[in-house]
């Protein structure tokens, strides 16, 4: 990607997810206004650049997003995003909807016969891969494209609706679609198994599905196993992988992503490289609004806590820790911790282990103050030009550095190797994710192609026999076979 093309296309990006940190109450006229200026911006941007950004907008919707809480309950956008591609509203729209449907039933269906990898966090782990489930690598994969009919492009579209992400989505998922099964299609393959709520939505796999297990797209598929240890080196030095979540989902969205642009025209090396920029501007917007929040936040109680300190001090008494200050002072603690009303109530409240998570907050805290301190996190539109075009055109790896020696005056030393500890973990997230993201863009670079005519949309609409086969296997036997065949899973 050309520089010019990285830094009209950085003016776009960051600008788009960073608008909101201009804006004390971001509502639907600011997103209006969002949307009118992107436009205008998508008009001066080279063809390829301005087709990328059309197509990344598209899938993430952001006129979904009021406010910065819903980007961090729920991908709303991309929701909206897979509603309009499974509406019912047309012949394609339900023909997907009804695959969706089969291939997610059959899901549940190897779950129930497969043993589930078993581990403290009750999720899928960055430890868990194909081969500790029985198996195949890319027996997802092999699954998917058997019912598109080796079409990859409707592959990823049948993975991506439930694959962006593993949290929210089992119940949302079609929240918006409202789609149905076509019993015409079902009938015409043969499929006598229709649940008695297969006129209603169907429902995502959860966070402790095979479907999030690395590898299910392929064995190579995943990222390198020197990051996964570094990962848990900084997140989990004394736990080691299995507690650390596999965020598969990741490598589920790049995919997609890498696949629409190419789609669309952009060529697989640009598609693969625009994937990892978006990713990553798209984390630093987000990172450089919550760090804002974190550092006013944290501001305005140190300075309130220095000054219970000085008096502390002047009418002789001990001084105290900020923690301490925050266990007696309940209205600090509360806009202290950045969790919900529940947990600020156990928090702030006196809980068993108060003091160890009230120490957790203020590194926290302190840490988002830091990074938007030290990363010169823009505060208005035109730092967020200018800062785009410095993050989009690094390498992608690593969105930010700091200094370790950072000012920690009147700040505990626990508190400032808690902070650094708590960068670290942000500066390896990054990477993790751009790697994961960059993984599936690189799968989807071998399968995708170029949509030479736009989709009918009364196209004909059949269930390959190879899927039917596959489906009623896993409904009217003992036993679920691999899509490969090598192996067979026992039944719980």
């Amino acid at each position: 990607m050309g520089l010019e093309k990285i830094y009209l296309f950085s003016i776009l990006c960051v600008s788009v997810f960073n608008a909101s940190a201009n804006s004390d109450n971001v509502n639907a006229s600011s997103m209006t206004d969002l949307a009118s200026r992107t436009q205008k911006i998508l008009s001066f941007l080279p063809g390829s650049t301005s087709k990328a950004l059309s197509v990344y907008l598209d899938i993430v919707n952001p006129s979904e997003y009021k406010n910065d809480s819903d980007i961090r309950q729920a991908n709303k956008g991309v929701i909206g995003h897979f509603g309009k591609v499974f509406s019912r509203e047309s012949s394609r729209g339900r023909c997907l909807y009804t695959k969706a449907a089969l291939l997610y039933r059959y899901i549940a269906k190897v779950d129930e016969a497969n043993i589930r990898p078993v581990n403290k966090i009750n999720k899928i782990s960055l430890d868990d891969t194909t081969e500790k489930t029985s198996l195949d690598p890319g027996w997802l994969w092999n699954a998917a494209m058997k019912i598109a009919g080796n079409n990859a492009n409707e592959a990823f579209e049948l993975l991506g609706v439930c694959g962006h992400d593993d949290s929210g989505e089992r119940e949302n998922a079609f929240r918006y679609a409202l789609g149905i099964l076509d019993e015409d299609i079902l009938k015409k393959a043969g499929i006598k198994y229709i649940p008695s709520n297969s006129n209603s939505r169907f429902y995502c796999p959860d966070q402790r599905s095979v479907f999030f297990v690395p590898g299910s797209l392929g064995k190579n598929v995943d990222i390198p196993t020197k990051l996964k240890q570094k990962i848990a080196k900084i997140q989990a030095p004394n736990l080691g992988q299995e507690v650390i979540p596999a965020k598969y989902y990741h490598v589920f969205g790049g995919a997609y992503m890498a696949c629409k642009l190419i789609q669309a025209g952009i060529g697989k090396t640009d598609a693969k490289d625009y994937t990892s920029k978006f990713v990553s501007a798209y984390r630093r917007a987000r990172l450089c609004t919550s760090a804002g929040e974190m550092k006013h936040k944290f501001d305005e109680v140190n300075t309130n806590y220095q000054k219970a300190l000085a008096k502390n001090l002047s009418d002789g008494k001990d001084g105290i820790t900020m923690a301490e200050y925050l266990s007696i002072n309940r209205l600090d603690c509360y806009n202290l911790s950045l969790t919900s009303l529940k947990s600020k109530s156990e928090i702030c409240g006196g809980s068993k282990n108060a003091k160890e998570i009230l120490e957790k907050v203020i590194d926290r805290a302190l840490a988002g103050k830091v990074y938007f301190e030290q990363q010169n996190c823009p505060t208005s539109s035109a730092g967020q030009f200018s800062d785009g075009f410095r993050v989009l055109s690094s390498t992608g790896k690593s969105a930010f550095s700091f200094n370790n020696e950072f000012n920690c005056i009147n700040i505990s030393t626990s508190n400032c190797a808690g902070a650094k500890n708590v960068l670290e973990t942000w500066n390896v997230d990054f990477e993790w994710t751009i790697e994961q993201q960059l993984a599936g863009a690189k799968f989807a670079s071998e399968y995708c192609k170029v949509d030479e005519k736009k989709q009918d949309q009364d196209q004909k609409c059949e269930i390959p026999s190879e899927f039917v086969s596959l489906y009623s296997d896993s409904f009217n036997t003992s036993r679920v076979k691999t899509v490969t065949g090598e192996k067979l899973i026992q039944s719980k």
